[in-house]
């Protein structure tokens, strides 16, 4: 079975990077239909997490990979991340 999953930048300062998620291409227009919203610390990006749980769910650990690559090669968090497996 295909995933395809979403993410949209929330907002980036210096200590993290937050990205609405979710499996409707509609959360980048609407991030307010997101399934979760993913924070990145910027000084510890592997300790990221989704608010509200405890969980490291699979499909958003693929869109904090996509980001944080991004990231590493352009120094900059992309505004928008899909994933499609």
């Amino acid at each position: 079975m295909a995933v395809l999953l979403y993410g949209r930048l929330l907002t980036v300062d210096a200590t993290a990077a937050r990205y609405a998620y979710g499996r409707d291409r509609s959360v980048w227009i609407e991030p307010d239909r997101a399934d979760g919203i993913v924070v990145i610390p910027v000084a510890h990006p592997e300790d990221w997490y989704v608010e509200g749980t405890e969980q490291r769910l699979k499909p958003a650990a693929a869109l904090v990979h996509k980001a944080r690559k991004s990231f590493r090669t352009d120094g900059a968090w992309p505004e928008g991340v899909a994933f499609n497996a």
